[in-house]
């Protein structure tokens, strides 16, 4: 899901149509967009995990390799084809010995890019299409909250019943022998 479609089914759920049912564009609800769809993206990734690969590129002289900038959380270290536990970590980096041959590849969970008001409407979230789906329900349930009149809990239950109902599972599909030590 892109962020345009996410704000046009935000606007859906307000009910934001003019008489003649044209979808109507709020410069209010707008100016507020992206910061909530940045939380909760943000909250949907802390449940629904985005799993990255990052192939260490190795340079004579150097030991320290640093993670990527949307590093979160490491998951394992692959030396080969094997998954390893021999290396030592520096803060956000990887101490990497010169004598290592073997090619180095790090598993880590990934923090979103934050969507702010320059995010392009065709950003694709970076969560998976299942917590996609709940996000404009928080947006939406956001958007109503300081509204007297319409009430945000049935929208904001909504998100939280879908993600709750996430598929979490880290090793979902794979099989349990081998494959989680050796590709």
């Amino acid at each position: 899901m892109t962020l345009d479609e996410g704000k046009r089914k935000v606007y859906m759920l307000l009910d934001e149509y003019s008489s003649g049912g044209a979808l109507t564009r709020d410069a209010d609800i707008e100016a507020k967009m992206a910061d909530f769809f940045d939380t909760a993206q943000k909250q949907a990734a802390e449940i629904k995990k985005i799993r990255r690969m990052h192939t260490i590129e190795r340079k004579a002289g150097q030991t320290h390799y640093p993670m990527p900038a949307d590093f979160l959380k490491l998951v394992r270290v692959w030396k080969g084809d094997m998954v390893t536990k021999t290396f030592a970590w520096k803060g956000k980096s990887i101490i990497i010995p010169e004598s290592e041959k073997a090619p180095i590849e790090i598993e880590y969970f990934a923090l979103p890019a934050t969507i702010d008001p320059n995010t392009p409407g065709s950003y694709e979230f970076e969560v998976g299409e299942d917590a996609a789906k709940a996000l404009p329900y928080f947006v939406a349930s956001q958007q109503l909250i300081t509204d007297l009149v319409m009430d945000y809990g049935a929208l904001y239950a909504i998100y939280r019943n879908m993600l709750d109902s996430l598929l979490t599972s880290d090793y979902l599909g794979c099989e349990l022998s081998n494959s989680l030590f050796r590709r």
